[in-house]
Parts: C-alpha cells; structure tokens; sequence
C-alpha cells in the first residue's frame, strides 16, 4: 500500500504509516541522503512514540536507525546519545544477548572507533560479536560485519596480520551469503585495500579500490558518499606514486559529491581537503598545502574534537609543510602536537606514533645543526 493510501485510509498517525516513513528513510539513507533520511525518521519517530510508547522496541529501532544517520552525518555525540536510548529499551525489553542488542553495540563501537577511542571500540565490537555467534551461527551475515569492523580497527592499530585474518574471514562469508558484487563486498575489498595503502604495497592498493569502485558505482550511483570515499582514497595512492595529475581529479571528484551529498563541513571533505594539502605540498605549492590542511583542521576540530587521531594527522601534515619550507621551529610545534595525541589515543608502538616521533628527531637535528653553523 502506497504511502497516499495509508494516509488516507489510516490517517496520519497509525503505526502502518509509521513503518511506511521508515522504509523511505531507509532508502534516502542507502543513497546517502542523510537529511532526507532523518526527516523521515524523524516523522516515524514521532507516531511510533505517541502510539506504541517511550519503551517499545519500534521506538528502540528508530532511536537506532537516527543513531546510524547522525554517524553518517558525522556528529558522533549525537550518534551515541541516540544509540544509549536505543540499547536501555532494548536491554530493558528484550534481554541482554539478542541480536538487535548486538546491533546497537556495534553501532557504538564503530563510532569510539571513529572517535579514537580504540579500546572502547573493540569493547563494543566483541560484546556484539559474542552475541551474534552465539544467537545467529558462524556463517551469518551480521557475524561477517562484526569480522569487518574489528579487522578495520585492527588495522589502525597497526597489527596488519590480524587485520588481514579478520577481514579473510568476513569476505569469505560475504561471498557465500551476498554474491561477488554486493556493496558489502565492496565495503571489505574497500578495507583491505586501506591495509595494503597502510602497508605501503600501493599497486595491490589501488586494485582493490578499483574493484571495490566497481561494484560501487553499478550498485550504488556515481554520486553516493562511499564512491567519493573511494575516489579520495584512490587519489591519496596516485599522490603517493607521483601521478599528481590524476590524484587531484580523483580528489575533485570526491570533493563534488560529498559536498553535494554530506555538506561543507562534514568530516569526509576534512579527509578530502587533507589529501589536497598533500599533493600540493609534493607539488611544491607550500601556501596552498597549508591552506587545505587548515581547512581540514576546522573542520576535525569541529566534528571530532581536538585530540582526535585525524586532528593529529593533519597536525603531521602541516609539520611537514612547515619542515620543507625551512621553519623547522614551527614544525617541531605542529609535530609536537601530533605526537601528543597519537601517544595517548594510539600508544606508543602504533605505526603513526612511530612515525611522529622520528620527524620531531629529524627536526630537532636540524635545529641544532642550524645553532652550530650560526655559533661558528
């Protein structure tokens, strides 16, 4: 029954009319329309409480699915405000080990991830785990995203071999369960290809971005979020092989979608402006690199906070801009900074940590070689 009918015949606040409104915020949500998706939510939410109450599992699902959308959106305190409302009434209601709970704590899980939060994330993610293979069998979709979430998360932790093994794991499962050209499939081939990238092995990068770029443009449009992640994260390997030219089109092009699809400010075209800054400072344009990697830093601090792993990235990044250019004081200031956060959100033996802390040696050398020459 269309949504006209229901209206009609139901009026404007039945229960029917309710679902009808979440099934369409599905589908916005899928194609990466997060305001039109909230919206119609949002009116979902609405009638499921006056009707159904504040502790219905309806209401529980609906808290759930704002929570997904105000990740996608980027405002992760707002996410996990709306995911804790919908894990008390599904504590509440339905117990401790079903799978809708298991649901929710993967949603928290992938947004302390998102916010650095590393140990809290993998908290989330093995309570949901443990509950999805208990409740759903080791060859259940669900038990494949758990697979997936954890393997990203390993991976910025830098233990590649665990990554690996988890997101093995998670692809076989996905073949047998969604085919060969599923946007799950891609979302692993996605995450693999982030590994290599990690790794510095950026030909097998940039193959399993194209074969994740594949299924995503046939299944999901051109002009859908995860394509702009796609063509960002591709054009970040082009600048690492020198192919400047075709790392700006392809950061363009993520550039034009996530404006159009997430809005100025999100943190996705922080990611963007951030790949920008780098390929202008490999071109040599030290101006405009720190031009983009500022533009990024409003943005992180905005959305994620001030010590926030990407915060400190940026951070690394403008101290490099600053070392090229000779200014080695301002450089150990932003390295410094970098280092701060990536020792206390990542630890000391993460893979970035690493690498910070050998720049502020560099720099250091540096200025004491430049006190000898001018003492002499």
């Amino acid at each position: 029954m269309s949504l006209d009918i229901q209206l009609d015949e139901l009026g404007t606040d039945h229960p029917d009319v309710a679902s009808t409104y979440n099934d369409m915020a599905g589908v916005h949500r899928k194609q990466g329309d997060y305001p039109k998706a909230l919206e119609y939510y949002t009116k979902c939410f609405d009638i499921r409480l006056v009707k159904l109450g504040t502790g219905h599992p309806l209401v529980a699902s609906t808290y759930h699915n704002m929570g997904t959308v105000y990740d996608k959106q980027g405002d992760y305190p707002k996410a996990l405000e709306y995911y804790q409302m919908s894990l008390d009434i599904r504590l509440d209601e339905l117990g401790t080990d079903h799978p809708d709970v298991a649901s929710t704590y993967y949603g928290m899980g992938a947004v302390y991830h998102k916010q650095g939060d590393y140990p809290k994330a993998l908290e989330y993610y093995r309570k949901c785990f443990d509950i999805r293979s208990a409740k759903l069998g080791k060859y259940h979709l669900d038990v494949a995203e758990s697979f997936n979430g954890m393997a990203m998360l390993y991976d910025d932790q830098g233990d590649y071999p665990k990554a690996l093994e988890y997101y093995a794991t998670s692809l076989e499962k996905r073949f047998d369960n969604l085919g060969a050209d599923h946007p799950d499939i891609a979302q692993t081939y996605n995450g693999i290809a982030n590994l290599f990238k990690h790794k510095g092995d950026y030909p097998l990068a940039l193959q399993y971005y194209e074969t994740c770029l594949d299924i995503q443009l046939d299944k999901l449009g051109k002009d859908h979020p995860d394509v702009a992640a796609t063509y960002n994260n591709m054009g970040w390997v082009y600048d690492r092989q020198g192919d400047y030219s075709k790392a700006s089109e392809y950061h363009q092009l993520a550039l034009d979608i996530s404006w159009a699809k997430l809005g100025k400010d999100h943190p996705s075209v922080a990611d963007t402006y951030n790949n920008m800054g780098l390929v202008y400072r490999n071109q040599g344009d030290y101006s405009k690199a720190l031009e983009y990697h500022q533009l990024a830093l409003d943005i992180r601090w905005a959305k994620l906070g001030k010590d926030h792993p990407s915060v400190a990235t940026t951070y690394n990044n403008m101290g490099l801009v600053y070392r090229n250019q000779g200014d080695y004081s301002k450089a150990l200031e932003y390295y410094q900074l970098a280092l701060d956060i990536r020792l206390d959100k990542l630890g000391v033996n993460h893979r970035q940590t690493k690498q910070t802390r050998r720049s502020v040696e560099i720099v250091k050398g540096k200025m004491n070689q430049a006190s000898l020459i001018v003492s002499t």
